[in-house]
């Protein structure tokens, strides 16, 4: 019984590091670059929503509509959340975290 438990865990195993290893080797070469894109797209979204903060001061009101949307998308419509991003971006200070005065 306890060689049959045996080669079941050692089954089990295999077959775990032969998926991960599949999973792994399938992350290289060309079906990465969509995440890079992907990552580009983001970071380029996000350095032109820190420019945008700052030319409006950190304030949320200030930001184009187009502008007030891409921030509120960010916080799933949060306008607080929202308005406390273009302060923090914009580093014009405001609260930060918990117990902020």
């Amino acid at each position: 019984m306890q060689t049959a438990l045996k080669n079941l865990r050692l089954s089990f195993l295999s077959t775990a590091l032969a998926a991960i290893f599949a999973l792994g080797a399938g992350g290289c070469g060309e079906g990465a670059q969509p995440v890079d894109k992907k990552v580009d797209q983001v970071q380029s979204e996000m350095l032109n929503m820190g420019k945008a903060a700052k030319a409006a001061g950190g304030d949320f009101n200030k930001l184009s509509q187009a502008d007030k949307e891409k921030f509120l998308a960010r916080v799933q419509g949060n306008e607080a959340a929202a308005a406390q991003m273009v302060q923090q971006m914009a580093g014009a200070g405001g609260p930060r975290g918990a117990g902020a005065k």
